[in-house]
């Protein structure tokens, strides 16, 4: 943990790091640095008062982001924290208290901000190293939804302490990957849609759950033909419709979720990691009464490389190892079509 300022010193003061920018706080704050216990103290200019404290200084590269390992880039104190949490390893970063509006200054601080320093300075220099930082496969995810800043997408801290660390990365990795537009370009649950209706003979009134729903263009379509949905999805941000989606990691699929008569999912197993598909299909198997219906990537993606420097296929196998996978959990699993890039599979309890 990253502590910044006051935060060090009284909020979190066995927080790993006490970073501050600022060399007015140090000389306000001199006296008061052996409140802080914990591991390193940080800051990007050399003190011209002893403090009597081993502190790291590091160099100081304004606005962009830093790749330097002892130079830290942003405007303000809070836009260096976050390069310096990247240059330390970390690739999922959680901003706590960023708040980023005029006149919301930490109490101890002896004198107002400049006029407009926000919008002017500190929140544009944000806005210019959220890509930079996705580019580097760094999610940012900001835990206060009254913040100024709206660059990196919001997520309720309870949540994420609720969460288990493995679905926790894979959240904040997914709310990133839905910010961007290239993403959002095709739905491979609408692909499959018409040829899913037909194969596992749906009817209006019957019920279906979408898992792993993300836009839920294919959800919307199925409530469209008069079938009762829901969508499952750990991305909050994905969904563009009205239907309902309910948040949840797939591995962990919460109890209000009903059984319903169908289960879809397409291209969204590849995605889950490998020691967790058998709790994924446990999950689903245990909620469908009819049938589910596959579609599986069997190939690399390109797009978790080419966005966010990590891959978002983590189990890819054949088409074969797929089928006998599934039918781990249904004792009929039928081959609709394999292609060699992916497979498609129904399956019925």
């Amino acid at each position: 943990m990253i502590a910044v300022n006051d935060a060090g010193l009284h909020k979190a003061p066995w927080a790993d790091v006490l970073f501050w920018a600022d060399q007015r706080w140090l000389e306000w704050n001199r006296g008061k640095l052996g409140l802080h216990t914990g591991q390193w103290k940080i800051t990007r200019k050399r003190p011209h008062v002893d403090t009597g404290h081993d502190i790291k200084v590091m160099r100081f590269l304004p606005r962009g982001l830093s790749h330097h390992a002892d130079a830290v880039g942003g405007w303000c104190g809070g836009s260096s924290a976050i390069n310096l949490a990247y240059l330390l390893g970390s690739r999922v970063v959680v901003l706590l208290g960023f708040d980023m509006r005029p006149g919301n200054w930490h109490e101890n601080h002896k004198l107002p901000p400049l006029p407009d320093q926000h919008r002017g300075k500190f929140v544009p220099t944000l806005e210019a190293m959220a890509p930079q930082l996705l580019r580097a496969g760094v999610t940012v995810v900001n835990t206060n939804p009254r913040s100024a800043l709206r660059c990196f997408p919001f997520a309720d801290i309870e949540e994420l302490l609720a969460m288990d660390d493995l679905a926790t990365l894979e959240r904040e990795k997914y709310l990133a990957i839905w910010e961007r537009d290239e993403y959002r370009r095709i739905s491979p649950g609408m692909l499959e849609r018409e040829r899913a209706f037909k194969v596992c003979e749906m009817r209006a009134g019957q019920s279906l759950i979408d898992f792993g729903s993300g836009p839920a263009r294919a959800t919307k379509w199925f409530e469209e033909q008069g079938l009762n949905v829901i969508g499952v999805d750990i991305a909050p941000n994905a969904k563009e419709t009205d239907v309902s989606v309910i948040e949840a990691c797939l591995w962990d699929l919460p109890e209000c979720i009903p059984p319903a008569d169908y289960g879809y999912s397409c291209d969204v197993l590849e995605h889950i990691p490998t020691e967790k598909v058998d709790d994924v299909l446990g999950g689903i198997s245990g909620r469908v009464k009819r049938s589910a219906y596959f579609r599986i990537a069997t190939r690399p993606d390109r797009m978790g490389p080419k966005l966010l420097n990590k891959p978002l296929h983590l189990t890819v196998k054949s088409g074969e190892w797929w089928r006998r996978k599934v039918e781990e959990h249904f004792p009929l699993v039928d081959v609709i079509e394999n292609t060699g890039r992916d497979v498609v599979l129904l399956a019925r309890p």
